[in-house]
């Protein structure tokens, strides 16, 4: 039986469904720990989007002609149509950008992983899912004081943060 969690990001709810309790409590402490979501009652808003977590990888296959966009060391992006894949380890996340629906599968060693690979992961899944209600995430640092804010924006190592 799914366990659901709802939670709300701007003008969005994002449903979080696990297919067991371990996984719902484990995923949703994760999205806590590493995103600014309130958790709401229900997700009955017509901008929802769809986590779904499965026991299970084996419809987690990705299609062959799916092309790389980008690597690095733990984590791989592919896209194929409406369809974009991340990859880390032996997780995988399929994300259907029309239906707003991401749907995967964490391995046991997904847990061992660094929380920053983790926060990867989770934080790649929601900006693709996110994208298609026109919200975005930007690498930022800022600054606000006196009702005033400066938002510096960036590529890692571009000098935000001295600045």
């Amino acid at each position: 039986m799914d366990v659901f969690r709802c939670y709300s990001v701007s003008t969005v709810n994002v449903l979080v469904a696990c297919e067991d309790k371990e996984v719902s409590e484990r995923v949703n402490d994760a999205l806590k720990d590493y995103f600014s979501m309130a958790e709401i009652e229900t997700c009955q808003n017509k901008d929802t989007i769809t986590l779904r977590f499965k026991n299970h990888a084996c419809l987690m296959k990705f299609p062959e002609t799916a092309r790389e966009l980008t690597s690095s060391h733990n984590l791989r992006v592919l896209k194929d149509g409406n369809s974009a894949y991340l990859i880390s380890g032996d997780s995988v996340f399929q994300i259907d950008l029309m239906k707003g629906i991401g749907t995967g599968f964490l391995d046991k060693g997904f847990w061992e992983r660094p929380q920053k690979v983790q926060q990867e992961f989770f934080m790649l899944t929601l900006l693709w899912l996110l994208h298609g209600h026109k919200l975005y995430g930007l690498h930022a640092n800022g600054l606000a004081g006196h009702g005033v804010g400066i938002l510096l924006v960036g590529d890692t190592g571009s000098g935000k943060t001295t600045i």
